[in-house]
């Protein structure tokens, strides 16, 4: 079963506002027990007492006698609810409040018991203050048609080093007062009530907020997801227009700009696909001629024949190494044979290298060398070629009777290495993408003067795998400067 997001945060509001509630009771009601639970220990505490100072103070006012002590016995356990034993100090019943005057002994271990003392000079005082906690509630206490809203001031308790022991007092509740029962029972179902309302309430006002919010939160999810969809499906132009700051904002923006790089790749894609195609379709092509034209007898086989289809299956041969060394270096996948090297040993191999095709175009090659430059760890052919690259480049743009200077110098722990020339130079809305394969800056030059557009994109690929930078800055009319960086041996 498919769970909506929005049924999620529905239900987990609602757990989460029902689980405070039932929290938020439970701990008021068990707050609410134990305060009621005082409550009735302070008042059976007062109970006790009262018993103990009626039936004590009956003794002084009656001369130290307990006669006549059962009627008082009586209504003290009628009016309290307690079953009150009297016993003189051999354990023998004066007074029972259930069975009268019984004379028999009690077990004095059955029953709660109080002590009942005077001072060894009888005199009228107040009985011991009672000591131990009893079991009856009772919210007002009444005695003798006179109502106490509290417990009646107690005297100070005598020293009982200087009293007697006249007699012992049992009580023993008859029934539990349900008193403090119905008081709790009345105070959890009221605080049920109106938990039980505030948590509808709660959970109904939890509901409506969240179809608002997750209204609002779901409506940019859904654009994203239509987006993705149709992004998935190959339109490539799909964009969100969210402008919220929040994580559902970055999101569109990482969205945005996904779709916006996956536009670009799949544009360079094409133009790579076309550009291949056209690239291997133009020597492909003079072959193709050339080998009808023979075939036809149009062109006889002569060695210049000969050589121009070998320079043609050169040149197909040295774009489809080109590809490969892309292909791997865009995946990877580039190998590297990489040991200490004097960078200007390099240099001067690639400079000797374009030589002759630098005097043809009249053009003067110098190099600017300091001494001490550390050795750089590097993969020689792979650094040769990116000096040809960009030497071949810089050929093809200088004109006639100008030059190329080849330097190199230490910048911090890096040997930075720069190919100048002061030719016809880049346009600045072209400069950014010189890099990129198969750009030409002068689309009207053809494979023959303008080269197949790999030069520079191979040259960064094979300088950013020895960890390595490439830069180039230009201005039309004065020339063009490459620089790369490679990181030095020790520094």
């Amino acid at each position: 079963m498919k769970y909506t997001l929005q049924f999620r945060l529905i239900l987990s509001f609602t757990l989460v506002i029902l689980l405070t509630v039932g929290a938020v009771f439970f701990v008021m009601w068990q707050a609410a027990t134990i305060q009621i639970q005082k409550y009735n220990e302070r008042v059976e505490h007062m109970v006790s007492g009262r018993i103990h100072f009626v039936i004590g103070d009956y003794y002084i006012n009656n001369n130290m006698s307990w006669d006549g002590i059962l009627p008082v016995i009586s209504k003290l356990a009628e009016q309290f609810n307690y079953r009150i034993i009297l016993a003189d100090t051999d354990g023998k019943i004066i007074a029972d409040s259930e069975n009268g005057t019984s004379g028999t002994r009690l077990d004095l271990n059955k029953f709660s018991s109080r002590l009942i003392t005077l001072p060894n000079e009888p005199q009228k005082s107040a009985p011991v203050r009672p000591r131990e906690n009893m079991s009856l509630p009772a919210p007002t206490l009444i005695f003798s048609g006179q109502a106490f809203p509290g417990p009646p001031p107690e005297p100070p308790l005598p020293d009982l080093s200087q009293s007697q022991v006249v007699g012992y007092l049992f009580l023993t509740p008859l029934t539990q007062s349900p008193v403090g029962l119905t008081a709790l029972q009345i105070l959890t179902s009221e605080m049920g009530r109106y938990f039980m309302a505030g948590a509808c309430l709660a959970v109904a006002v939890a509901i409506i907020l969240t179809i608002f919010l997750s209204r609002r939160i779901l409506a940019p999810v859904k654009s994203l997801t239509l987006a993705a969809q149709r992004l998935g499906k190959g339109d490539f132009s799909q964009r969100v227009n969210i402008k919220e700051k929040s994580e559902i904002g970055e999101l569109a923006t990482t969205f945005n700009r996904m779709a916006a790089d996956l536009e670009r790749d799949e544009k360079l894609r094409r133009d790579l696909v076309a550009d291949i195609a056209h690239e291997l379709r133009s020597p492909l092509t003079n072959v193709r001629g050339y080998l009808e034209a023979i075939r036809d007898g149009i062109i006889v086989p002569d060695e210049h024949t000969v050589n121009t289809i070998y320079d043609e299956t050169m040149l197909l041969s040295r774009l489809i190494e080109d590809l490969q060394e892309l292909s791997l270096a865009e995946s990877g996948q580039l190998k590297l044979y990489c040991q200490n090297e004097d960078i200007g040993n390099i240099i001067t191999q690639a400079i000797t290298a374009v030589m002759a095709k630098a005097s043809i175009k009249d053009i003067k090659l110098s190099v600017e060398l300091p001494g001490g430059l550390p050795a750089v760890f590097i993969d020689r052919q792979r650094i040769k070629q990116v000096l040809l690259n960009l030497l071949t480049n810089a050929l093809t743009h200088t004109p006639s009777g100008r030059s190329i200077t080849v330097s190199a110098e230490q910048v911090g722990d890096h040997i930075a290495v720069c190919v100048a020339d002061n030719g016809e130079g880049i346009p600045p809305d072209e400069l950014p993408f010189i890099f990129e394969r198969f750009h030409r800056v002068d689309k009207s030059r053809t494979r023959l003067t303008g080269g197949s557009g790999l030069g520079l994109t191979i040259a960064r690929y094979f300088v950013e795998a020895h960890k390595g930078t490439i830069t180039a800055w230009s201005e039309p009319g004065k020339g063009s400067r490459f620089t790369f960086t490679l990181p030095a041996v020790g520094a």
